[in-house]
């Protein structure tokens, strides 16, 4: 798996009702819900593939069960590869 950069903002965005930026700020204003986080490298989320079972689950309903897994496993395998998991 590859690893998470863990990185703070370097901005923060004030946001109007209308989903309009407002101001930009540089220090970490006060904890308010319409201030958005703004980072140089946006946040990557986990790998987060099938699970056995959801692929058995799947497979159940299709016509031919062991071609279904396989093409599932050979589909996440080449996505891991993709996205350097």
């Amino acid at each position: 798996m590859s690893a998470i950069i863990k990185q703070d903002p370097v901005a923060w965005m004030y946001v109007n009702l209308d989903g309009e930026c407002e101001q930009i700020e540089y220090e970490a204003p006060p904890d308010d819900p319409s201030v958005t986080p703004l980072y140089i490298i946006p946040p990557q989320r986990p790998w987060v593939g099938l699970t056995d079972e959801e692929i058995d689950h799947a497979a159940e309903q299709s016509d031919n069960y062991a071609s279904f897994v396989a093409g599932a496993l050979f589909a996440q395998d080449k996505l891991k590869e993709k996205n350097g998991v």
